[in-house]
């Protein structure tokens, strides 16, 4: 009887390329603690429009303009806007 093999196992035959991404163009040089595509898709997601809701703050955008760009609440903007002091 042939035991299953492990879906999260890499083969050897498959050569592994370690191109990066948009943050590092190594993932052995990379400065982030975790890496960006083992976050959640949900909270990745979360996360640069919170970071998109303070740039446009900082630049001097209204409350009602962020909220209409990104499609949420005038309360949701403050929650980010708060969560990054």
């Amino acid at each position: 009887m042939q035991l299953p093999g492990r879906r999260d196992a890499l083969p050897e035959w498959v050569e592994y390329q370690d191109t990066g991404c948009d943050v590092s163009p190594s993932c052995l040089a990379c400065p982030l603690a975790v890496c960006k595509y083992d976050v959640p898709r949900d909270k990745q997601r979360r996360r640069e429009r919170a970071e998109r809701a303070c740039r446009r703050h900082r630049e001097g955008a209204s409350i009602d303009a962020i909220a209409e760009e990104l499609g949420t609440s005038r309360r949701t903007v403050f929650r980010y806007i708060e969560g990054a002091h």
